[in-house]
């Protein structure tokens, strides 16, 4: 019968021991005992995902236009819709399959970025070709630590604000966000401020999805873009390419 009282002693005595290590895992201590746990705020969260997303080496994304057409080019031709594509932060490249109508006919256009020279695919002839100049679209951007997601985490959607209506193990955040950080992360196809919603991974960090709009003369444009396969291996390698001036002309 002692043994068994001990015992239960030293069980009892163990469970306090390991309530008070969990205790003091979890935050801080008020001086009086009290566990303190930091609160959860925008501006917490944004910066773990600042953080996060400039560790990333390699995602995919999807990012879809809804509304007012907003084209790849600055000549007006092809109007972008939707597109498809992967990013690799370590080897400064992107490839991407967009969706995009010109004379009213919709057709896909490939995308491939590597260090800085773009090439697509000619939408008539399948062939790849160097981008003109009138390209503005450059999926390669998005990642940019200098001018991509971290900085618009950190620094660049003002008054940004937590809602209570994100899904199990999300937070959702809402701000205005910089043209000049919309820019870079739709590689060129938004330019203006525009207020944005992010739902952000608990336990990553990292952006799962991004929805803004914009307005122009022709109307509101809707932007969707969602962020999936952090860190699966990519190979990203030059296209076949065929002479000329490329899609759209020189």
């Amino acid at each position: 019968m002692r043994r068994m009282v001990r015992g239960l002693r030293l069980a009892a005595l163990g469970g306090a021991l390991l309530s008070l290590l969990a205790a003091a895992c979890s935050g801080g201590d008020d001086g009086a005992g009290t566990t303190v746990t930091e609160p959860v705020t925008a501006e917490s969260v944004l910066n773990s995902a600042a953080e996060a997303m400039a560790a990333v080496d390699t995602v995919s994304f999807h990012l879809e236009r809804t509304g007012a057409p907003v084209y790849l080019d600055s000549s007006g031709s092809f109007a972008f819709q939707e597109g498809d594509g992967r990013v690799s932060n370590t080897t400064s490249a992107a490839d991407a399959v967009v969706k995009v109508k010109a004379l009213g006919i919709d057709a896909n256009v490939g995308a491939v970025s590597i260090d800085g020279e773009l090439w697509l695919s000619n939408p008539l002839t399948g062939a790849w070709e160097t981008a003109p100049d009138s390209i503005t679209f450059d999926p390669v951007t998005l990642f940019d630590p200098e001018t991509g997601w971290t900085p618009l985490l950190r620094d660049d959607l003002t008054g940004a604000e937590l809602v209570d209506d994100a899904p199990d193990g999300q937070w959702h955040v809402k701000g205005q966000a910089a043209g000049t950080r919309l820019d870079a992360i739709t590689g060129g196809l938004v330019t203006d401020d525009a207020p944005m919603d992010l739902w952000i991974d608990q336990a990553t960090g990292h952006v799962v999805t991004a929805e803004f709009a914009t307005v122009s003369d022709e109307g509101e444009t809707s932007w969707r873009m969602d962020l999936s396969d952090y860190g699966v291996d990519v190979a990203i390698t030059r296209p076949p390419r065929a002479p000329g001036a490329g899609i759209g002309g020189s």
